[in-house]
């Protein structure tokens, strides 16, 4: 009988690119292990970003980070494996896409802005969902080695901080248990004393952590348990950002039932008698403004 001989071990195949997570200035890469190893354990992987190969990179692993990329741009990423017999051809090239980094610069400049402009933050992170706001953190601290909110911290009190740092932290919306009347009882003890100090943040989280639906349902309570709009207190908060920004946040007062406290207070005074019966324009103006709807509101309040 005749021996076959041990088949000679040589260079392994190319890895596969498997996963690939862009951000503006770098990327994450993973690939898998190749398939034939070439009779050889493999030692080391060699990463290529860029057609030129003048970026290479050494993994023991198969996964790593590449950083200092530009915003915008494109990459070809390749990968190669090694035995003790050699390297394998490049893996098949994977073209990628950079983030882009206009809300990363604009939030960074206006941070080093004497005072720093707080509103254009909050104007942008109210419009981005939960996902958008982690990636944004997440590619912020790649970009400047540091945390947003410890930024916006260090240069900033008051109402829009508090405000900027509860858009930043909040979890997934709808995930409060509280319920319309225990949220509206928070807006109310802020309101009363104004927003000032400590009262500023609690008022950001129930706006900000809360659903639309949410906030419809506080907005609506508000006015059954204190027969006031929420946005007639909320226009009582001395800081102006703040509550301009946190007006921003509710819904318009045309979504809820119309209340009117002034005209109450006004069509009492003259059916008290006191007021000169030559006011009576002043009941006509009243009503000739209102609908059918909202007299029949106005004669039950």
């Amino acid at each position: 009988a005749t021996r076959t001989a041990a088949a000679k071990a040589h260079v392994p195949s190319p890895p596969i690119v498997t996963s690939v997570e862009m951000y503006a200035r770098s990327m994450e890469l993973q690939w898998a292990v190749p398939e034939g190893d070439g009779g050889a354990q493999i030692t080391s992987f060699d990463i290529v970003v860029d057609s030129t190969h003048d970026q290479l990179y050494e993994a023991f692993d198969t996964s790593t980070v590449v950083n200092f990329l530009e915003p915008s741009s494109s990459y070809s990423v390749q990968v190669r494996a090694w035995n003790s017999c050699g390297a394998s051809d490049w893996s098949i090239p994977s073209i990628q896409f950079t983030k882009p980094l206009p809300e990363l610069e604009r939030v960074h400049s206006c941070l080093q802005q004497e005072p720093p402009i707080l509103w254009t933050i909050f104007s942008l992170l109210s419009t981005m969902d939960d996902g958008s706001i982690e990636h944004l953190k997440e590619s912020y601290q790649q970009e400047y080695h540091s945390d947003i909110a410890s930024d916006v911290a260090a240069v900033a009190t008051g109402g829009m901080a508090a405000l900027i740092d509860t858009l930043l932290g909040q979890p997934h919306r709808s995930a409060s248990k509280a319920s319309p009347s225990e949220d509206a009882a928070i807006i109310r003890a802020g309101t009363r004393e104004r927003g000032q100090g400590a009262y500023a943040r609690p008022i950001a989280e129930v706006i900000v952590n809360r659903s639309p639906d949410q906030v419809e349902l506080l907005c609506s309570q508000y006015v059954l348990e204190y027969g006031r709009m929420v946005h007639e207190d909320l226009s009582l908060l001395v800081d102006e950002d703040f509550r301009e920004a946190i007006l921003q946040l509710v819904p318009p007062q045309s979504l809820f039932p119309v209340h009117f406290t002034d005209q109450l207070d006004l069509l009492n005074s003259m059916l008290e008698g006191d007021m000169p019966t030559t006011d009576w324009e002043k009941l006509v103006d009243i009503v000739v403004e209102k609908s059918a709807a909202q007299l029949d509101d106005l004669q039950d309040k």
